[in-house]
């Protein structure tokens, strides 16, 4: 996969689709043997994250630049102490460059104590040029490049609904106290209606609002019950701007105390 990825130029890639975040480039990479079969690649990069993701290595090689230029004065000034080795600026280094730390050729002389620093190799290179490209494997032939990359990352929603099921705003699926295969059966049935509630109560709001802020507004709802001239009356107390937010994007205003 390292290999395609590193091969690939961008003037190769086209657009796939764009939203508010950026663009997102997708490019077809022919196929891959895996085991005993033959599997489609697909190459995508977002501009926004290749961006974001070659700062961030502009900021540790400047950050490992003054490392050097630390040690190296350190080396100078000799001052009593264990004395600088090898091992100990390799280790330095490693901290700050992780992964990428056989990106930067440098020597080190224990007897002239000396450190020398050749530069940025072209491993360096390939890494920021190839930043924020990722390869999908794929079985589906008949999909175009654009539709099996919104496929693959349309994982996410699926992934959120997965960690929602752990803290559900309306029946959480743990802890599991029935075992009867009816009362499971029951059990993740209303999970199921919960979600759905869920993400009907997501579509009405504005999308800036979290999980966590629409799950405080729900902790802070509590319905009061009252009766008058023998007729149940519903209202909610301990009304928010949170809570109300929510009320009113779901158009419950009958609900709100007078």
């Amino acid at each position: 996969m390292r290999k395609r990825i590193e091969a690939a130029t961008l003037d190769e890639f086209q657009l796939s689709y764009e939203t508010e975040h950026g663009k997102c480039h997708v490019k077809d990479s022919g196929k891959v043997e895996i085991g005993e079969g033959k599997w489609r690649i697909v190459l995508s990069y977002h501009d926004a994250t290749r961006k974001k993701i070659q700062e961030k290595m502009e900021e540790t090689r400047d950050e490992a630049e003054d490392l050097v230029d630390y040690l190296r004065e350190k080396i100078e000034r000799r001052r009593r102490g264990r004395p600088i080795t090898k091992d100990g600026i390799e280790k330095e280094l490693r901290k700050v460059l992780g992964k990428g730390y056989g990106c930067l050729d440098w020597s080190f002389d224990s007897e002239e104590r000396s450190l020398e620093v050749e530069g940025w190799n072209e491993e360096w290179d390939r890494f920021y040029e190839t930043a924020g490209i990722h390869a999908i494997i794929t079985d589906h032939e008949d999909w175009s490049p654009s539709k099996v990359v919104r496929t693959y990352f349309g994982r996410t929603e699926i992934e959120s609904i997965f960690h929602l099921t752990k803290k559900a705003l309306v029946v959480p699926v743990e802890p599991p106290y029935v075992k009867e295969d009816h009362l499971v059966r029951a059990h993740l049935f209303l999970v199921f209606v919960g979600l759905l509630c869920y993400q009907y109560l997501r579509s009405k709001l504005p999308n800036d609002i979290s999980e966590k802020d629409v799950k405080t507004a729900f902790d802070k709802l509590d319905m009061t019950v009252a009766i008058e001239e023998d007729t149940p009356q519903f209202k909610l107390s301990n009304i928010d701007n949170d809570a109300l937010l929510l009320l009113e994007s779901l158009e419950l205003g009958e609900f709100l105390p007078e």
